[in-house]
């Protein structure tokens, strides 16, 4: 298998992961440069988007920003995951 298909199975894996997650009415958790280090996205079933930080317990967030749905789905395709 070339790089190049892993990357693409890769992506597959994720969206399904995704898909499967915001489906059970759970939260997807996306990593990105565009934040700090200690931050992350957090994209709910209703389409809103979070800005999350870690807290000071294991598997806790708190939850710093969160974008109006119009500039949620615009952050999707920014992260291209529209």
């Amino acid at each position: 298998m070339t790089a190049k298909q892993k990357e693409q199975s890769a992506r597959r894996a994720v969206k399904k992961l995704r898909q499967s997650r915001l489906h059970k009415g759970l939260p997807f958790m996306i990593n990105s440069d565009m934040l700090d280090s200690d931050q992350c996205f957090l994209e709910f079933p209703d389409g809103i988007i979070k800005i999350a930080e870690a807290g000071t317990r294991e598997r806790d967030f708190r939850i710093v920003y969160e974008y109006s749905l119009e500039d949620s789905d615009n952050l999707r395709k920014k992260l291209k995951i529209a």
